[in-house]
């Protein structure tokens, strides 16, 4: 049998001091205790398998439990280790849930500690007593963790109130213990107090968090960041109260949704504001000039912007990948508009017009033209050989091909998720993608097995095909915002990238777009580049 071993660690760990008796303040120590563990069973340790979470809470543990359950189905190991069920979750529901994934893969937890009378070492149960006990435990410790928020809540406040820092001051400030009381404290640093005011009195001057935004990156004014302005940044600035003279506690609170710990805007009610007019940054003049231009009534949103130009979410940036907008006549990219060259060099301006009517020639013919006659002829020929008894086995083969293509592909990828240097997120929604691919394909052939070659009713799609292409047609014809359709039918879902190129000496641009397969039921995936 092969055995994966998971270690974690948090911070409570660290603290907790009969947890440091017990083995738990180390990773390297679970594992080798886990190792130990191993041996005792005669099973062996898959070292690509040993996961380690240092300084991880339980409530974060929904993306790595994720990884390790992918890595189970895939048959990669038999048996996870664990000091216990705690290292994957707190609370019973979610160590529970994880337990019965690992089982449906065909995997099982083994937990070697016992610390108390209602732990045993052994595999974990589901049911009997066992499994009873795992509950208790689980739900002893979500009371504790709902108990300990107002402990130390209070001695949040406790400690603001001596004038004590507490967690990280906002940009312009440090820590520091003070040498005679030896209490923890914040202090301003002066080149950056001095960064601090010029952002307030640059959104003053201007009135615009973007436009200070692209000022201030002109001027090589350093961000917090060390990265370029962005409006977002200027505006937490000027409305931060710590630069009043206030500290701002409880704002925003972690809460736990579908096995993540995330930031939520807290009630009102868990909102404390402590004075510490010795540390404000903002002079009272200044003060009340920000406040009176906050005072002005602004303009509100009114949703999501309905798009006003043909191009508009469909074209990206070939240098930083920014959506490209329309500016004065034509399309820019976003980041560079938004926060200046210090952002992203761009790939300069293209006139409206001249880039629409541009798209649309080289999308002609796959609407009306000798691409669009060749894709009939094309689904009229796969018809035909569905109709008959060897195309549609020859198209049964043809799916079964592809879903032992993706299954293979989600294995390899499943794999690559148990490597320590692999873009997790990235390799897991590939996987899904996958995953669904095998679904989609799956769906298909039991409707080919299904489906009598008498119903296919041949002329009946092939009318539907030749309507939704002089649909297409003519709002091709409309030009403009009018011709969105065609980009989301054709593009299905996919962007084109323009990038700056020389030409006769003229800097022109190339928008690029892969046509996926699918389209209109093509058999061909062609590149385009419209100059």
């Amino acid at each position: 049998m092969r055995a994966a071993i998971l270690a974690r660690k948090s911070n409570d760990d660290k603290r907790n001091q009969l947890n440091k008796l017990s083995g738990v303040e180390s990773c390297k120590v679970q594992i080798e205790n886990g190792r130990a563990v191993a041996a005792e069973l005669g099973v062996t340790v898959v070292e690509d398998y040993v996961w380690s979470f240092e300084d991880v809470q339980g409530d974060d543990m929904g993306r790595p439990l994720d990884m390790v359950i992918q890595v189970a189905k895939a048959g990669r190991f038999d048996v996870l280790i664990m000091r216990d069920m705690d290292r994957a979750a707190r609370e019973a529901v979610r160590q529970t849930a994880f337990a019965v994934q690992l089982g449906d893969a065909g995997a099982r937890v083994f937990e070697y500690i016992e610390d108390t009378p209602g732990r045993r070492r052994g595999y974990y149960k589901l049911g009997g007593l066992d499994g009873g006990f795992a509950m208790i435990r689980g739900i002893v410790a979500e009371e504790e963790k709902r108990k300990r928020g107002p402990l130390v809540r209070e001695a949040h406040d406790k400690r603001l109130r001596d004038n004590r820092a507490v967690g990280r001051a906002p940009y312009g400030y440090e820590r520091f213990v003070d040498p005679v009381t030896r209490k923890p404290d914040w202090r301003p640093v002066p080149d950056r107090v001095a960064v601090v005011i010029r952002v307030a009195e640059t959104w003053l001057a201007l009135q615009s968090f973007r436009g200070a935004a692209v000022a201030l990156n002109k001027a090589g004014v350093p961000s917090p960041t060390g990265k370029a302005w962005k409006g977002r940044g200027v505006r937490d600035i000027v409305l931060d109260e710590f630069y009043r003279g206030w500290v701002v506690w409880g704002r925003v609170q972690h809460v736990s949704e579908r096995g993540q710990r995330v930031r939520r805007r807290a009630p009102a009610s868990n909102v404390r504001r402590f004075p510490r007019p010795d540390l404000a940054i903002f002079s009272p003049d200044l003060i009340a000039r920000l406040e009176a231009q906050l005072a002005k009534p602004r303009a509100g949103g009114t949703g999501r912007a309905t798009p006003k130009h043909l191009l508009s979410s469909f074209g990206r940036c070939g240098v930083c990948g920014a959506t490209l907008v329309h500016k004065a006549g034509g399309y820019v990219c976003d980041r560079r508009r938004m926060s200046g060259e210090a952002a992203c060099p761009g790939v300069g301006r293209r006139n409206e017009r001249a880039v629409d009517a541009a798209v649309l020639a080289k999308l002609a013919p796959m609407i009306d033209g000798d691409v669009a006659r060749r894709t009939l002829a094309s689904i009229e020929k796969r018809l035909d050989a569905l109709a008959s008894v060897e195309g549609r086995t020859a198209e049964r083969r043809r799916i079964e091909k592809a879903i032992a293509q993706a299954e293979a592909e989600g294995e390899r990828l499943a794999t690559a998720i148990a490597l320590p240097d692999g873009n997790i997120p990235a390799i897991v929604a590939l996987a899904a993608k996958r995953a669904k691919e095998v679904e989609t394909l799956r769906a298909e052939l039991e409707r080919l097995s299904a489906t009598p070659p008498a119903s296919l009713e041949k002329r009946r799609i092939l009318a539907h095909a030749r309507a939704r292409l002089a649909e297409l047609a003519e709002a091709r014809g409309k030009g403009g915002v009018a011709a969105r359709p065609v980009l989301e039918a054709i593009l299905g879902g996919r962007r084109m990238v323009a990038r700056e190129v020389q030409i006769d000496g003229e800097r022109r641009w190339q928008l690029t777009a892969r046509i996926p397969r699918g389209w209109l039921w093509a058999e061909v995936v062609t590149t385009y580049a419209i100059s």
